[in-house]
């Protein structure tokens, strides 16, 4: 007996796919593969005994068969997966693979809820999309989903997902994004991610230790409208009224030094939408988390949709998001001032911005307005002839 194609295909692995487990590049977003492999975290999030087993357990490796497993392999194909020790990956017994794939498909369909909701709020409010940028897309599902609806999808990540991408698309049969390589989060190279339509981060901010910043960097990517997610706490942790940041660990996730190190971050929802208000967008559409969800979870999340009334994306310089502060300025805002001498230019403050101009020119609201301008002075003085 001679197996099919499709069933040899179905029970071989490739080197590839073992090249990118043995760098832990997927088992967070929900991924069902072709030859029977699913990878992904629906139970940690939506399991009932998630919560109590992260609490009692002293190394997750005693339990490979609990609550936080996040990779399902099947009999035939355990002795070609390489999986490497590592407490990322927690292997689920065959026991369990039901539970698994059911909490794993909740989380797909999440995914699928949300794309097909936001494309729904925008073709509601004449928005049209064309393209999507994630903002740490991770292994890039979210754009593969925003390819039903968009021509075009762009997953922004500082870790190196490229390869990842090949696979899903080898593995799943599913359309990837195109992969944007971020270098590092500093000003310069948060200016070279490609601007789209939309913008989209789900569950990014959380890791942040300031997470206006991510804001203000999402806000610099998307033209039209973005989408934003990200955890409020449990019931009464915050009070979502107040704009608060609660900041529950550091160094869990990421090896970083203070004041960079907190990486488990709460936003008030007030605080939330004060910031999308902020980076300009008028429209503010909160997005419901599905009833099909457990409310365990649902009700610590929040997500909106925040639309522009003018459809331009500002520059990432327009915000003071490096950590230095600029002196304080006692000067009336609405005066046109000389802060610098350039050699061709001069640096000149209004209302509370800076401006490159050159020397001789007829200063005016109008000018002004059509002119390059920077929130921090330092930025600024970079830009000075």
């Amino acid at each position: 007996m001679t197996l099919s194609n499709a069933q040899q295909q179905k029970n071989y692995i490739d080197n590839d796919l073992n090249d990118v487990m043995k760098r832990a590049l997927l088992g967070y977003q929900p991924l069902f593969l072709k030859n029977g492999i699913v990878l992904g975290t629906g139970m940690q999030f939506f399991h009932s005994g998630t919560k109590k087993l992260s609490k009692t357990m002293n190394k997750p490796t005693e339990l490979p068969n609990h609550a936080l497993g996040n990779i399902y392999i099947p009999p035939e194909l355990k002795n070609q997966v390489i999986i490497p020790e590592s407490d990322f990956y927690l292997p689920i017994a065959e026991e369990n693979k039901v539970v698994f794939l059911k909490h794993n498909q909740l989380l797909l369909n999440l995914y699928k809820y949300l794309v097909d909701a936001v494309f729904g709020v925008l073709e509601e409010n004449s928005v049209e999309i064309n393209s999507v940028t994630e903002l740490g897309g991770n292994t890039g599902l979210f754009g593969s989903l925003c390819l039903e609806h968009v021509n075009y999808a762009i997953n922004a990540d500082i870790v190196d997902y490229s390869d990842a991408l090949k696979v899903i698309e080898k593995y799943c049969g599913l359309p990837v994004p195109y992969f944007h390589k971020i270098e590092s989060l500093r000003s310069a190279d948060i200016a070279n991610i490609p601007v789209s339509d939309l913008g989209w981060s789900y569950a990014v901010a959380v890791h942040q230790s300031n997470p206006m910043i991510h804001i203000c960097d999402l806000s610099s990517i998307s033209k039209k409208a973005c989408l934003f997610m990200t955890p409020i706490g449990e019931p009464g942790e915050l009070d979502q009224n107040q704009l608060l940041l609660k900041f529950k660990s550091s160094n869990t996730y990421y090896q970083t030094t203070f004041p960079n190190n907190f990486d488990v971050t709460l936003m008030s929802d007030a605080l939330i939408k004060f910031s999308l208000q902020k980076v300009g967008f008028g429209k503010i559409i909160e997005i419901k988390i599905p009833d099909f969800i457990p409310k365990t979870w649902s009700e610590q999340h929040k997500c909106y949709l925040a639309i522009r009334d003018e459809y331009k994306a500002p520059s990432i310089f327009e915000f003071s998001r490096e950590p230095e502060r600029d002196g304080y300025e006692t000067a009336n805002p609405d005066q046109i001032t000389l802060s610098r001498q350039g050699g061709v230019s001069n640096l000149i403050r209004y209302q509370n911005h800076y401006y490159v101009v050159p020397r001789g020119a007829v200063l005016n609201e109008k000018f002004l307005n059509n002119s390059k301008k920077w929130s921090s002075l330092n930025q600024a003085l970079h830009h000075l002839d």
